[in-house]
């Protein structure tokens, strides 16, 4: 991941990969729906992306860099799936499934509460 990436965002960091979701029992089925922490945090998030990309969107493969505040305690693989996501429902990225690398490092530097979303096109 050499050179300026090809769109650069600053997002608000989400919640844990632990918190994305809970089971709740629907006709004694048990269904997985999305918490209301991360509701907010998409709704927080996609706001976010819609004031820093214009009309950014990568089409094809592409390469995700995260870098996420030092301070926070919690393993890096948290910050990933709810990242990806979000990239996909915010027509960031046409479809999460063409990332081909992820790498995820702390920075002491960066804003607690926000993380650097950085990509580049295959």
């Amino acid at each position: 991941m050499d050179g300026s990436a090809d769109i650069t965002l600053v997002l608000p960091e989400p919640p844990s990969a632990n918190r994305l979701f809970r089971e709740i029992s629907i006709a004694g089925k048990p269904r997985r729906v999305r918490t209301s922490e991360y509701n907010r945090w998409r709704e927080a998030a996609t706001a976010a992306v819609a004031q820093q990309s214009a009309a950014d969107r990568i089409e094809g493969t592409y390469r995700l860099r995260l870098t996420v505040p030092k301070q926070r305690q919690r393993d890096l693989s948290n910050n990933i799936k709810a990242t990806e996501d979000l990239l996909q429902l915010a027509g960031v990225v046409k479809n999460d499934l063409a990332c081909e690398l992820i790498t995820v490092r702390r920075d002491l530097s960066r804003e607690p509460g926000h993380l650097l979303v950085e990509l580049w096109a295959s």
